[in-house]
């Protein structure tokens, strides 16, 4: 077995065992359906008609109790393509997070875990023979030093394995970040926010290592309807290999409600990275863009996002309409891109 594999066994092991009964919160989940497809290989020709039998298992586990603190959401989908356009599907995802506060306001151990599929190919079509596992692994504590009443400053070194079925972009990172924040009034704080992360990968050959340091300036705050942050600095990468890259990075995030039950979500992004941080980033929060649209490798790339989505939540539906554009600019592949990628979806309970 995968090293990562065993990992996330012991994880869910671990954070399931260790939960009391009387705090724990257990939802499990079952489904079964059918799809139809009149081009299940979504090729230009030669379609082919095909139903697919789909099975579907879920589990969902909180634990929020003292210093303490788990969420677990894993689901098994089987697929079963009953003209045989493609054999047998099975696919598991697992969404983990846990922390402990070992010392209160001073100390806080973090984990976190995402096993899921992704395109090999992102421009091909997304099918069965174009997904990969892969699996980001985080754990790291956060280290709090309060200055006065009004502002404290935090240190946090992570590591990080990024682990890809089919890819030879497996690496680990070691990072360490500090940063300052100030309430300069009751609704809004200031600060600046650092750090440096140092990439290791498994094929030097084909993805060198490197080096990345990064500074921002950083302003947040609410108001009745509306919440913000805005950060802006540079960002630093020394590659051994190719050249380096250096330049402006930031983004900007601004939430309105617009009534007791809509909101509206900007995010407005510019960013020297690679896709294994994209990856990570886009799995703690989607609304910062469908990684879908990246090409997974270990190139440094420029990556300029717009994003900008609805919600409505009410007593029996729900409704999301989202709107996202994407400029890739890769440094040595020849992977850039533009991307335009507009979606609704609707819940009925």
């Amino acid at each position: 077995m995968k090293i990562s594999q065993i990992r996330l066994a012991l994880l869910t092991s671990l954070l399931v065992g260790s939960s009391s009964v009387s705090a724990l919160e257990i939802e499990p989940g079952i489904g079964a359906g059918l799809l139809y497809t009149d081009n299940a290989a979504l090729t230009a020709d030669n379609e082919d008609d095909d139903l697919v039998v789909v099975g579907y298992l879920g589990l969902e586990i909180n634990e929020s109790s003292g210093p303490f603190r788990a969420n677990v959401s894993t689901s098994l989908i089987y697929e079963n393509y009953t003209s045989n356009t493609f054999g047998d599907q099975y696919n598991g995802n697992l969404a983990a997070t846990a922390g402990w506060e070992m010392i209160r306001d001073r100390l806080d151990w973090n984990l976190r875990n995402h096993y899921s599929q992704q395109q090999r190919n992102s421009l091909d079509a997304d099918t069965p023979d174009n997904n990969q596992n892969t699996n980001v692994f985080s754990f790291g504590p956060d280290i709090y030093f309060p200055l006065s009443a009004r502002q404290r400053i935090t240190v946090s070194p992570v590591f990080q394995d990024f682990y890809y079925e089919h890819d030879d972009s497996d690496n680990r990172r070691y990072s360490l970040r500090a940063d300052w924040l100030y309430k300069l009034y009751p609704t809004m704080d200031v600060g600046l926010d650092g750090g440096v992360t140092k990439v290791d990968y498994d094929d030097e050959d084909s993805n060198p290592d490197y080096i990345g340091t990064n500074l921002h300036a950083v302003v947040s705050g609410s108001r009745p309807r509306s919440e913000y942050t805005l950060n802006m600095g540079a960002t630093s990468i020394n590659r051994d290999k190719f050249d380096d890259q250096s330049g402006f990075t930031g983004d900007l995030t601004w939430l309105y409600h617009l009534t007791g039950h809509s909101s509206a979500r900007l995010f407005a992004a510019t960013s020297l990275s690679d896709s294994s941080r994209d990856l990570s980033n886009s799995q703690i929060n989607p609304d910062n863009g469908d990684f879908s649209n990246e090409q997974i490798s270990g190139d440094v790339l420029r990556n300029n996002t717009v994003r900008l989505t609805f919600r409505r939540q009410d007593s029996t539906l729900n409704a999301e309409v989202w709107g996202e554009y994407r400029d890739l600019d890769y440094k040595e592949a020849p992977d850039d891109r533009d991307v335009i990628d507009v979606g609704t979806r609707l819940d009925y309970q």
